[in-house]
C-alpha cells in the first residue's frame, strides 16, 4: 500500500507541473532578477537605472540607441504620460518566460501604469557561463501576448 500511495502522489504532482506554463518553469533567475530590478528603479533615476542594466551589454556600446531608449523612457515615466502614473500594488508582473535552446533567455513583463499598460521585452544570451542583456525594448502591443 506505501508504494502504491507514494505512485499516486508522483502521478499527482507530474499533471500538476503540467497545469504550469512550460516556460515560465524555464526561466533562468539572474537575467529575470536583473529586468525586474531594472523594472523597479525605474520610478527613481531613469539614467541610472539602464547604466546598471546596460554595464555589460553590448548595447551599452550604441550610445546614440541608448539616448533615445533612456528618453523615450523618461517620457514613459513622466508628470504628463498618456499611460498615467505606475500603479502603487503590484505595477510589475513577470508574464513571459522562455529559453530559447540553452543560451538565450526571452522575459516579458506588464508594467502597469493608471491608465494602460506597457510591455517590456528582456533577451538575454549565456556567454562563458554569463547571461548578458542583447536587447530590451518597451511597446504597448498587447495582441502579441497572446498565442
Amino acid at each position: 500500500m506505501p508504494a502504491r500511495a507514494l505512485a499516486y502522489v508522483a502521478l499527482l504532482l507530474a499533471v500538476a507541473s503540467l497545469s504550469l506554463p512550460r516556460s515560465m518553469a524555464q526561466a533562468p533567475q539572474e537575467p529575470a532578477n536583473a529586468a525586474h530590478a531594472f523594472l523597479t528603479a525605474l520610478t527613481g533615476d531613469v539614467d541610472a537605472a539602464y547604466k546598471t542594466l546596460l554595464e555589460e551589454s553590448p548595447l551599452a556600446s550604441d550610445p546614440e540607441r541608448v539616448k533615445k531608449v533612456v528618453s523615450d523612457t523618461k517620457k514613459l515615466f513622466g508628470p504628463k504620460s498618456a499611460y498615467g502614473s505606475p500603479r502603487k500594488d503590484e505595477a510589475i508582473e513577470r508574464i513571459k518566460a522562455e529559453r530559447v535552446g540553452n543560451d538565450l533567455a526571452v522575459l516579458r513583463y506588464l508594467y502597469k501604469f493608471d491608465r494602460l499598460p506597457v510591455v517590456w521585452h528582456f533577451t538575454y544570451y549565456r556567454t562563458d557561463e554569463k547571461w548578458v542583456l542583447v536587447g530590451v525594448r518597451f511597446d504597448h502591443e498587447y495582441d502579441s501576448l497572446v498565442p
